[in-house]
C-alpha cells in the first residue's frame, strides 16, 4: 500500500510540475508577443516620422524657390533609402508624393515645371516659376 501512495504521489507532483512548466511557457510566449508588437508599432511610427520630416524638408526646398529673388538656383540630393527606408518620390504640379512600405505622404507645393529625382537636383526660379530639373 505504501508502495502504490509513494508511486501515486509522484506521478502527481509531475504532473503537476509539467502543468507549472505549461503554464510558465506560455505566459512567456504570451508576454514575448506583446512585446513584439509593441516594437513593431514603435518601428512603424518611426519610420512615418522620417518620412514626414524628409517630406517636409524636400516640400520647403520648393518653398524656399518659389518665395527666392528670379534667377536663384539650388541643388539638393534626394538619397536612394532613407535611413534604410525605401521609398519612391514624385510631383505633378502642384503636390510631392512620398510613398514607402506602410503608406503614401502628399505635400502641397508651389506650382512647379519638371520633376524631382533621385539624386541630385536641381531647382530654380525662373521668371517667377519654380523649375526642378528643368
Amino acid at each position: 500500500m505504501i508502495g502504490q501512495a509513494a508511486g501515486s504521489r509522484r506521478s502527481q507532483v509531475s504532473m503537476e510540475f509539467i502543468i507549472m512548466i505549461g503554464l510558465a511557457l506560455a505566459v512567456m510566449i504570451t508576454f514575448i508577443g506583446i512585446i513584439s508588437e509593441l516594437i513593431g508599432r514603435n518601428v512603424d511610427e518611426k519610420k512615418k516620422l522620417i518620412i514626414e520630416d524628409f517630406g517636409l524638408s524636400i516640400q520647403n526646398e520648393f518653398i524656399m524657390a518659389s518665395e527666392a529673388n528670379l534667377g536663384y538656383r539650388r541643388e539638393f540630393v534626394i538619397p536612394v533609402k532613407i535611413e534604410g527606408i525605401i521609398f519612391d518620390i514624385t510631383n505633378d504640379e502642384k503636390s510631392l508624393k512620398l510613398n514607402y512600405s506602410r503608406g503614401i505622404n502628399y505635400f502641397r507645393i508651389p506650382d512647379t515645371i519638371g520633376f524631382v529625382v533621385k539624386g541630385n537636383n536641381l531647382i530654380q526660379n525662373e521668371n517667377g516659376t519654380v523649375c526642378i530639373n528643368c
